[in-house]
């Protein structure tokens, strides 16, 4: 439901850097999708976003910082309730005591309305989208509370939670579609890690399929490791990996990370310091027997990102694989941004804020 960031009628006024950075409030805006498929009515899969903002991440079911895109959850703040759709995205609705319904904030077009009885709330789009979400009502269990239920696309194909863990978390995803008398069912299995300092975070996602109810056939795993609180470069519930596996269960990809830990200067205690996709890892793991145990001078040239955050952990620096001179920074390009909030009164003519970029090439975008 959330629409790409980077596009828009006005591409000189564009409101996120390259890295992606938002301007108007220093979020980072980073995505990559683990598993996914087409058919059904609609794409599905296990897509997770991180960013610096941790308001958007604070009820998710993903690790710290993380939302995973299909499995939307909702915030309530006081008489407003906000709808989370990725690490950098939330609809705001706000409760109209005269009318007994949400109104959209911020001129949305998306309504939410909510159905006592069957204790859940339903976030419709502008495309007839319909997501139902487990209400705010107290004999709900707490791990139940504003999260996602099921995805009904305007063709009436359906996305359910059919399974939950012991901890009421959503243990099974499924999907089925019926097309010539076969009838094909996706599934999304989620399990935990079950103890230690990191559990009740997800440990893997199976996606598997079955035909007329017939075995199930694994299609592609992702298997999530995290920081354990005392290993170097990251926190607890921090991710560290992210391995996509095939149905062999042979890794295809590895994504790789690493965090601000206490006292660390330039960032602060969970912010994402480096991050490498499969490829950068690739080449990394290429380079050191041990990529894990390398030291930061040793892993940045292979980095697609680094970053660095004032106090209010808004993003000031990044630094961006393939964005700078080849031959004079092996092709590491550095943005860099500074915030200030006017002093002016609120008006038309008037700018409440302000972000200056630095571009690798010396330039300035101001914003």
């Amino acid at each position: 439901m959330a629409e790409d960031p980077r596009t828009g009628s006005n591409p000189i006024v564009k409101p996120t850097s390259e890295g992606p950075v938002r301007y108007f409030d220093g979020t980072l805006q980073m995505s990559h999708t683990d598993l996914e498929s087409f058919g059904f009515g609609t794409p599905w899969g296990v897509t997770r976003s991180w960013s610096n903002q941790a308001a958007y991440s604070e009820n998710s079911l993903g690790p710290s910082g993380t939302v995973i895109s299909q499995l939307p959850y909702l915030r309530q703040l006081g008489n407003t309730i906000a709808a989370i759709t990725s690490a950098s995205t939330a609809y705001l609705f706000d409760y109209d005591f005269g009318t007994g319904s949400y109104q959209p904030r911020y001129f949305l077009t998306e309504s939410l309305t909510e159905d006592t009885l069957a204790k859940e709330f339903v976030l419709t789009d502008t495309s007839g989208n319909r997501i139902y979400f487990h209400n705010f009502d107290f004999s709900l269990p707490a791990n139940k509370q504003g999260q996602f239920k099921k995805f009904v696309d305007p063709a009436a194909n359906e996305i359910n939670v059919t399974s939950y863990s012991a901890d009421n978390k959503p243990a099974e995803v499924q999907r089925s579609g019926t097309f010539g008398g076969v009838t094909t069912t996706e599934s999304y299995v989620f399990s935990y890690v079950a103890s230690g300092a990191n559990a009740g975070e997800i440990s893997s996602v199976v996606q598997r399929r079955q035909v007329n109810g017939g075995a199930w056939n694994t299609i592609r795993t992702v298997d999530y490791t995290h920081y354990d609180g005392v290993e170097a470069n990251g926190n607890a519930r921090d991710l560290k990996t992210a391995k996509i596996k095939d149905a062999s269960g042979n890794v295809l990809d590895t994504f790789y990370y690493r965090y601000y830990t206490a006292g660390q200067a330039n960032g602060y205690q969970g912010g994402l310091k480096y991050a490498f996709s499969p490829a950068s890892f690739g080449r990394l793991a290429a380079a050191f027997a041990d990529p894990f145990a390398a030291s930061d001078s040793q892993v940045a040239p292979y980095a697609d990102l680094y970053l660095e955050y004032n106090d209010a952990k808004l993003v000031t620096k990044e630094i961006v694989q393939g964005d700078g001179c080849s031959a004079c920074s092996g092709g590491l390009g550095t943005y860099t941004f500074s915030y200030a909030v006017s002093g002016f009164a609120d008006g038309h003519n008037s700018w409440s804020r302000k972000t200056v970029e630095t571009l690798p090439d010396g330039n300035q975008h101001i914003v």
